[in-house]
């Protein structure tokens, strides 16, 4: 896909929101990975403590669920204890709740702010 790509990324509690933004292409996809925690360590290294689940917002409100399987199979293996098993579906729950609602504050902003660098990228804003 050519254009010019800008990443931004925003976190809340247990999402890690991430939006490509493509100017050429006047599209904004937003990534949504869910996480059980997220931080800085005393290093001063960024981690985050996936849980599997991914959510892909497109422009025109729908959504794909990324790595259904991986949760599964990482249950399936020991690798996530039942917890994060159950919190990871329920934040995902909340977030389709939430896009379908179109109340998701973090999408919305990123689509005004999208609007005005597009508008500033072609001299209109």
């Amino acid at each position: 896909m050519a254009g010019v790509f800008i990443f931004d990324e925003w976190k809340t509690g247990t999402f890690r929101h991430k939006f490509a933004q493509s100017f050429y292409c006047k599209k904004m996809n937003a990534y949504v990975d869910i996480s059980k925690s997220i931080g800085v360590s005393e290093q001063g290294i960024p981690f985050w403590d996936d849980l599997y689940l991914d959510v892909v917002v497109f422009p025109n409100g729908d959504f794909n669920i990324k790595d259904e399987d991986e949760l599964e199979e990482a249950l399936n293996n020991n690798h996530i204890k039942e917890d994060d098993y159950r919190l990871a579906k329920s934040v995902m729950n909340d977030l389709i709740k939430e896009i379908n609602a179109k109340e998701n504050a973090i999408i919305k902003n990123s689509l005004k702010h999208f609007e005005i660098i597009l508008m500033a990228s072609q001299g209109t804003y």
